[in-house]
């Protein structure tokens, strides 16, 4: 009965520890798919509200309020959400977005630094720079080089993640009035890589483009495909879907499916 005893009791520390380390896999692909799906919406409320007070010239009629100092290049914007402004659609926002443009709006050889400095997004706080190069314009398309470092993304004192981005984004106007965006689309394609709620390490790689399209709940990313790896595990595979605006993501995890929402 004792031998029994200890071998029941070592399979259950073995079924923990299996279940601890499937936790850990899974939880760096859910942290990676959240910071891919905040930074697109993150950067495409940079790119309507700076394209709005630019083409538009009016500040007046923007939900968040936007502030400009800029006598000369480079200016500086603040988009400010000061009451916790809830968008169109499903998305809090409460902070404030600091936005350094170097040339025009529309010009190709602009750089856009974007800094948040615990911003929220549905209560969870983004601090850290991301950098928008633009390489090409062309008609309602235009092409951005979008990089950053070491973002924190904290749900809590407890659970916080840092995530890399170096990645290529194609943004197609679905409109040729400039505060209209509903029909936007961005293509984004690279990398990104962190260290998970878990400490655990990861890398991503983009191998189907991944749409993010503003028709859906305010924004988000309705197809295209990843691949994963956390640090001493074997590929993950993240897909989006193929089209829908159901904000979901499905995990493919040694021959495992696991849904996570966004």
């Amino acid at each position: 009965m004792k031998q029994f005893t200890i071998f029941f009791a070592m399979l259950v520390i073995a079924m923990a520890s299996c279940n601890k380390e499937k936790f850990s896999d899974v939880q760096a692909s859910e942290d990676d798919i959240f910071a891919q799906i905040s930074v697109a919406k993150i950067f495409s409320i940079v790119n309507d509200v700076s394209t709005n007070y630019f083409c538009l010239a009016d500040s007046s009629s923007l939900n968040p309020v936007v502030s400009l100092s800029c006598d000369t290049f480079p200016c500086d914007l603040l988009i400010s959400f000061n009451d916790s402004i809830q968008d169109s659609y499903s998305d809090d926002y409460l902070g404030n977005i600091s936005v350094r443009i170097n040339d025009m709006w529309n010009s190709q050889s602009n750089t856009i630094t974007i800094t948040m400095n615990n911003f929220k997004v549905n209560d969870v706080k983004f601090t850290g720079t991301l950098t928008a190069s633009v390489d090409t314009i062309f008609e309602n398309w235009t092409q951005y080089g979008l990089a950053g470092n070491n973002l924190k993304v904290k749900f809590s004192a407890e659970n916080e993640f840092s995530w890399n981005i170096n990645q290529i984004v194609f943004l197609s106007r679905g409109t040729v009035f400039p505060d209209d965006f509903i029909n936007d689309k961005y293509y984004y394609y690279g990398v990104s890589s962190g260290n998970a709620v878990t400490g655990r390490s990861f890398s991503s790689g983009i191998t189907d483009s991944l749409v993010f399209s503003k028709i859906c709940s305010g924004g988000s990313i309705i197809s295209g495909k990843k691949e994963l790896i956390p640090f001493e595990y074997s590929m993950r595979l993240i897909d989006y879907g193929s089209g829908n605006c159901d904000n979901t993501a499905v995990i493919l995890s040694e021959g495992e499916e696991y849904y996570f929402e966004f």
